[in-house]
């Protein structure tokens, strides 16, 4: 199974950089997909086996002649795709497990589409930051209707979680949900309907964080993506317009 890494972004963590671990392979269809390049499954020259980014994770911390200690370059190693969850359990541990070894925390970008991974993940205490990638159905060309109940098995099976941590345990740091808006699939009856199934994942909370193209200030969240830019499957005729901030923060009103 390959694998591709970047080794700096500011973009991909809850707080300070990070690293990214991009499996390849991914089984969904969405319109709007950014990393159409990791769909197949393929091995591609240049890709990366397990070994290989295990040594890249070392990598990141390097020797600091002058204080005579080794210094980290990021603060997070973040797993992404491609559907990382794809990848065979005995990998995710291994890249997982050395990177917390190494000293850093780690995170997941996920649809969450096999709860039984996520579960082995939090029972080895694998990850620091959930990020799950709640689509809605409409929004893959090769429409899947269980993919949504699958993301929010997940999303149940970490909160569960959550809910259950004590200090003396906390592993998990920031437990985020996103979704990406289209306005051809995410009319406003659609948002309130995700939003009503997200705030049943957290019957606790009086009030669920909302943010738009940013990661929610609080521990857990549901942030609202808007599309960036253009680079998405193939050259399909597809309405991808999306919404402005103004018009997101309106329909958060009525939610």
């Amino acid at each position: 199974m390959s694998y591709r890494f970047l080794e700096h972004s500011l973009l991909d963590s809850p707080e300070g950089a990070c690293a990214v671990v991009y499996g390849r392979g991914c089984p969904l269809s969405c319109k709007y997909c950014y990393n159409t390049s990791l769909r197949d499954f393929c091995f591609v020259p240049g890709d990366l086996i397990v070994p290989e980014v295990n040594e890249k994770i070392t990598a990141l911390k390097r020797w600091n002649e002058a204080t005579r200690q080794y210094i980290k370059t990021v603060d997070y190693v973040i797993f992404s795709g491609g559907e990382i969850l794809c990848k065979h359990e005995n990998e995710l541990y291994s890249m997982m497990h050395h990177a917390q070894r190494s000293g850093f925390l780690t995170g997941i970008f996920t649809t969450g589409m096999f709860p039984e991974k996520i579960k082995f993940l939090l029972d080895n205490k694998l990850i620091n930051f959930y990020h799950f990638d709640y689509k809605y159905y409409d929004v893959m060309i090769k429409q899947n209707l269980e993919i949504d109940n699958l993301t929010m098995e997940s999303l149940k099976l970490v909160w569960k979680e959550l809910l259950h941590m004590t200090k003396k345990s906390d592993c998990i740091k920031y437990f985020h949900i996103n979704t990406t808006v289209m306005k051809s699939v995410h009319d406003e009856d659609v948002l309130k309907y995700m939003h009503s199934r997200v705030k049943n994942i957290f019957p606790e909370l009086m009030k669920l964080d909302i943010s738009i193209n940013k990661f929610p200030s609080s521990k857990w969240g549901w942030k609202l993506t808007t599309l960036m830019d253009q680079n998405t499957l193939g050259n399909l005729n597809l309405n991808l317009e999306t919404y402005s901030e103004k018009e997101l923060n309106q329909i958060i009103e009525n939610l």
